[in-house]
């Protein structure tokens, strides 16, 4: 039934925020990790997750509140409105990870640079990035969908056009596969540097080390 989901989506956002919530207390309380340059993209991704969450209860609380088996109809601008957590997070999220992903080829194929980078400046950077992209894909969803009633509609897909859904799925399809094709990238080559290692080749301490690190 479409009450279970509407309860499983809002058990998994409470586990959300309360993971992402530990992983936040943990950064603020270990100033190892705070002050980490590396880390800092993995900390705004974590802010993102525990906002979206958060920012995500009315709206999967309002839609299990007035569900019913034999007719309901939801109030489609705030249906509208409560979902706008829903692509910002989902870009901010998309866009971070490819973020993630291509600092670590970096450091795997370029080391040198990824050294010369400002690891802040670099998160910031993304982050900045995702945020507005995610601005752009909730703003679109607004201007591209038309305030309609519709009975019995379950789900923030019925009042989404069929324009901007189109839209949202080939974006974050393409999202998708740049992270997969990164990270399929830095493991072949990972797996390379250690199949070379492992047939005998000459590799400095300083190198292997740096290779580790």
């Amino acid at each position: 039934m479409l009450i279970v989901t509407y309860i499983l989506a809002l058990i998994l956002q409470v586990i959300c925020a309360l993971v992402n919530g530990v992983i936040l207390c943990l950064f603020v309380k270990l100033d190892s990790l705070l002050k980490n340059k590396h880390l800092r993209l993995v900390l705004y991704l974590s802010v993102a997750h525990f906002l979206d969450a958060i920012l995500g209860f009315p709206y999967i609380i309002y839609m299990t509140k007035n569900w019913d088996p034999i007719y309901f109809e939801l109030d489609p601008l705030f249906i509208l409105v409560s979902e706008i957590p829903v692509p910002i997070g989902f870009k901010f999220s998309a866009t971070a990870t490819i973020g993630v992903a291509l600092s670590r080829c970096m450091a795997v194929f370029s080391p040198g640079t990824f050294r010369k980078i400002e690891k802040i400046c670099f998160s910031e950077i993304v982050s900045i990035t995702g945020f507005l992209l995610g601005i752009f894909d909730a703003c679109l969803s607004l201007a591209l969908s038309p305030i309609t009633r519709i009975p019995n509609c379950g789900t923030a897909g019925c009042f989404l056009s069929n324009q901007f859904l189109y839209y949202w799925g080939i974006s974050n399809m393409i999202f998708g596969f740049i992270v997969i094709i990164l990270s399929i990238t830095l493991l072949v080559k990972i797996k390379l540097m250690d199949d070379g290692k492992a047939l005998g080749s000459v590799v400095s301490t300083s190198q292997e080390k740096r290779f580790h690190r």
